[in-house]
């Protein structure tokens, strides 16, 4: 094989990489916290999407393309749009189109620590329901609860950039998820994702990075003698401005009754 043969197959070989929209991008860690232990690495998906492109929402669900998407299964992964490098999204996905039916609960608290631009929600899986929730608790500190059946729920938080930033965050299931996974791409199929616990707190950065100090803020799991309804509206009772319909801005900060800080 001369060079120009060489050079050809190379070039249709990133040709074929780039049109599967899954081209390695960059590697990214996972601590544990607070012991601040690496879990592992993820690489994130870098395609000519944006992140609400990549979450590809059709038939009221999300499609991500290499997400170990199911019913009892909450995933979150990062994405890169090759179209802005060097900016990234955190896409998070409750569950799976078509699945069997049966309620499910599950919470999420997330955090932007140190990004160069104010991170910004890009997306949220069917905008209209009303029993799911997102609530700006503190500046860039969002809790999130999302209730699905046969379909998925999730949302996209985008805009994160520099090169020392943090996201915090922490998964309850509430009701009917079993599996946390932390996306990866750096080999096709689910063997490079990360085994993750609900309850736990991780903190992602850029592979090499410190990750903040910062806490994360976030509301105790209702019990089995508090429903979550029960909660979310004790909430609402005590500060009516705290918690906001996901389809509102999530412009202004508040607090919340009972907030814990790790």
């Amino acid at each position: 094989m001369d060079i120009r043969t060489s050079q050809h197959a190379l070039q249709l070989t990133l040709a074929c990489c780039l049109s599967t929209g899954l081209a390695r991008a960059a590697t990214f860690d996972v601590h544990h916290w607070p012991d601040q232990t690496l879990v592992g690495q993820i690489d994130s998906f870098a395609t000519a999407q944006t992140g609400q492109q990549y979450y590809n929402y059709s038939s009221s669900s999300g499609h991500p393309a290499d997400v170990n998407v199911a019913d009892s299964h909450v995933n979150f992964w990062l994405h890169e749009n090759t179209a802005t490098p060097g900016v990234y999204s955190l896409g998070v996905i409750f569950g799976a189109d078509n699945t069997p039916a049966g309620s499910r609960t599950a919470r999420m608290f997330v955090r932007v620590l140190d990004s160069a631009t104010a991170s910004t929600f890009e997306f949220i899986d069917d905008p209209n329901a009303a029993n799911d929730q997102i609530a700006e608790i503190a500046p860039e500190n969002w809790e999130t609860t999302f209730t699905y059946d046969s379909n998925s729920d999730g949302f996209v938080l985008g805009n994160l950039s520099g090169s020392n930033w943090t996201i915090a965050l922490r998964a309850e299931s509430v009701v009917g998820a079993d599996s946390l996974f932390a996306a990866s791409n750096q080999v096709g199929g689910f063997t490079d994702d990360l085994t993750l616990n609900f309850l736990d707190q991780y903190r992602i950065t850029p592979a090499g990075s410190t990750a903040s100090g910062e806490p994360l803020i976030y509301t105790p799991e209702p019990t089995s003698g508090v429903t979550l309804c029960g909660l979310m509206a004790t909430i609402v009772a005590l500060n009516p401005r705290g918690v906001r319909s996901r389809r509102d801005r999530l412009d202004r900060p508040s607090r919340t009754l009972m907030t814990l800080f790790i």
